[in-house]
């Protein structure tokens, strides 16, 4: 699996490229930085074959998604909540496994799953 973002999303007018592979519960993966989701390359196809849908992506500024000229953009590991949001939204994800890399990435975009229910049990 050499690329695993392979379709793009338009969120807060910034294009973020993302993936998503397999069948059953949705796994959402987390990058940190400097990263891309290419780390996931190994796992995904792991995670797969165990029955779960992987949904992955790259930050904003990051990988395969749009590097904003703008400097009042955004692009720090908070600012990439609205990123996460907005895929979830395209995703149509209410509940999910949440997957972080660094405990940074994973505290910081947890925030997303304030909803009730929401990144599974």
């Amino acid at each position: 699996m050499s690329h695993i973002v392979d379709r793009h999303a338009v969120v807060d007018g910034h294009r973020t490229s993302f993936g998503v592979h397999g069948e059953g519960e949705p796994v959402v993966r987390l990058h940190g930085t400097p990263s891309s989701s290419y780390i996931w390359r190994d796992v995904v196809p792991v995670l797969t074959e165990a029955g779960y849908r992987v949904h992955v992506f790259d930050l904003l500024g990051y990988g395969l998604s749009e590097r904003p000229r703008n400097p009042d953009v955004d692009t720090s590991i908070t600012g990439q909540v609205a990123v996460l949001e907005g895929l979830l939204g395209e995703w149509g994800l209410d509940t999910f496994h949440l997957g972080p890399t660094t405990s940074a990435a994973g505290s910081r975009n947890a925030s997303a799953c304030s909803r009730p229910g929401a990144c599974g049990p």
